[in-house]
């Protein structure tokens, strides 16, 4: 039976990026009769960052001719061959069959929202603490107590699991609680659905497991995982583990005990090689970069001086990702599981809208953000907020793609912001004063050293010429914008549009909506929705706020 060859569309876009010949490794996941490839690294090994189920698949090659000089592992099964000189086909795909000869295939392109499918995170998070003896040789001391603890977690005291949200119990040698014995990891996904999470449907599905000691007299972990006494009065240091499995959910419910241990295993070897000679608390961060569209881990001080910590986030981002234009692995990046900190706005709610432009092509916002509106907080804006909740909708993008750590401003320290820069007089603070995209683009300065364009429309019907004008914005910046006229301000997350026909839709996100955050209601009554260019008034002028990059990246 053949064997299916997918890379991911990110990992294209990864590789097109690599201008030099040069040579690293691919990874990724092997389902059934299919090898989906997700990544690749140059210039050191990542696989005990990547959650258990990751594999090493072979070897990527970029060469300015066709004379390639692969040197395959012999675990090998894909080699990927980039001619960097070729105009038209750049890319070959070689596949290792069960002849072991090698030999080129095709290969099909796959988004990650194909995965979200079929594959459910196992996510087991747990904190031990290390009593060291001496300051003298802390890194061989700590070295050794993290081989002891796998050997206990992995190999003798094996702990007992419980599936966070059910009744579902894993122990060794014992088999399953609470789920059938031939049940499938879905079932234990169905057990922690409630109809608060029916409607989750941006982030991976993730089982929570929580760690106890195998032995029932013992409450505390660290007296079987590590040497900490409870009365122990020695130095002591916490390291934070956050260990990572990808499986399948069609795979048996029973497989997940060992799958766990695993995982365990390999997020040990990730801390083991950010352990120093100096004295520090350690915590793993994992990551969900879209540049890369895969979960990656790493750990990191957590006593350290925040420039210490964000060059050694910048170190690994120009090694993983190899773009250093904005930040991703920072740890005010990590990726939020389950939406567990977004607050109570809605993530994206603009996932699953159609646009019906006819031969249209679609430049949407890039990344995450929050969609602000009326009444929210608590707090009445209703009538007056719009332009400051579009504001706020603007300042989460920044800080949901890791820009900044900063909360989102009220409507007061907007307000005070103004003052202070002197645009508006002491009056102004604590009014119910409108403000508009000049505003905005000075606020965006002021708290995030944002510049921005502004963009002046005459009236609404001239929108129509400025397709092409956003559709630049939306593809090299990809932030959204803020546009206001007449007495209301919108968000544009995107368009949609025909550069032939100059047929044009704008998706707009609406902050004039005062009720409950409930995306299907959102959706259905258009405080989110593709609008036609007759939706601007073409008696109102417009000023369109378009946030570029920060001057610098502060990592």
């Amino acid at each position: 039976m053949s064997v299916a060859i997918k890379l991911s569309k990110a990992l294209l876009s990864r590789i097109e990026c690599v201008k030099v010949a040069t040579t690293g490794r691919i990874y990724g996941l092997v389902q059934n009769n299919a090898v989906l490839v997700l990544g690749f690294s140059l210039n050191e090994s990542v696989e005990n960052n990547l959650p258990f189920g990751f594999k090493n698949l072979g070897i990527i090659q970029w060469s300015n001719d066709t004379n390639f000089n692969l040197q395959p592992e012999e675990t090998d099964s894909v080699q990927l061959k980039y001619n960097l000189s070729s105009a038209e086909e750049k890319l070959t795909v070689v596949w290792k069959n069960k002849s072991n000869e090698w030999e080129n295939v095709s290969y099909a392109e796959f988004i990650d929202d194909e995965l979200k499918k079929e594959w459910v995170c196992l996510r087991t998070q747990f904190q031990l603490k290390y009593s060291i003896e001496s300051a003298s040789n802390y890194r061989g001391q700590l070295l050794d107590l993290l081989k002891s603890t796998r050997t206990k977690i992995c190999e003798t005291n094996k702990p007992i699991l419980k599936v966070s949200g059910t009744e579902i119990v894993l122990k060794k040698d014992k088999g399953l609680v609470g789920i059938g014995k031939n049940a499938k990891i879905n079932a234990a996904v169905q057990q922690t659905k409630t109809d608060a999470t029916q409607c989750n449907s941006n982030n991976f599905e993730t089982l929570n497991i929580k760690m106890e000691a195998g032995e029932e007299s013992v409450d505390d972990i660290n007296a079987i995982f590590s040497n900490i006494l409870l009365d122990s009065s020695k130095k002591s240091t916490q390291i934070d583990f956050d260990a990572l499995a990808f499986v399948r959910l069609s795979m048996g419910a029973n497989q997940m005990y060992e799958i766990i241990l695993k995982s365990i295993d390999r997020n040990i070897s990730c801390v083991e090689v950010s352990v120093t000679d100096v004295d520090r608390p350690l915590h793993t961060f994992t990551f969900y970069p879209k540049v890369l569209e895969h979960f990656i881990s790493f750990v990191y001080p957590t006593t350290s001086a925040d420039d210490d910590k964000d060059q050694i986030a910048q170190r690994k981002q120009n090694h993983i990702i190899l773009n250093l234009s904005r930040p991703y692995l920072r740890r005010d990046d990590a990726y939020s599981f389950n939406n567990e900190a977004t607050g109570p706005q809605l993530l994206n709610p603009h996932i699953g809208l159609k646009s019906s432009v006819k031969d249209g092509k679609q430049y949407l916002v890039k990344g995450d953000y929050l969609y602000y509106h009326y009444m929210q907080d608590n707090f009445d804006d209703n009538g007056w907020g719009c332009a400051y909740r579009s504001f706020q909708t603007l300042f989460s993008w920044f800080r949901l793609q890791g820009y900044t750590n900063k909360s989102v401003p009220t409507h007061g320290e907007i307000q005070k912001c103004l003052v202070q820069l002197g645009d508006k007089p002491a009056s102004f603070q604590n009014s119910r004063q409108w403000i508009g995209s000049t505003e905005v683009s000075m606020c965006l300065q002021y708290f995030l050293n944002v510049d921005s364009r502004i963009l002046h429309v005459t009236s609404g019907g001239e929108m129509a010429q400025h397709g092409p004008t956003f559709a630049q914005h939306f593809t090299t910046y990809g932030t959204p914008i803020m546009i206001g006229g007449g007495v209301l301000a919108h968000t544009i997350l995107g368009i949609d549009y025909n550069s032939q026909t100059n047929e044009l839709k704008f998706l707009i996100l609406d902050p004039h909506h005062t009720g409950a955050d409930d995306l299907d209601l959102i959706q259905k009554k258009g405080w989110c929705s593709w609008k036609p260019v007759t939706f601007w008034d073409k008696k109102s002028y417009y000023n369109c706020c378009m946030p570029l990059f920060p001057d610098a990246i502060d990592y």
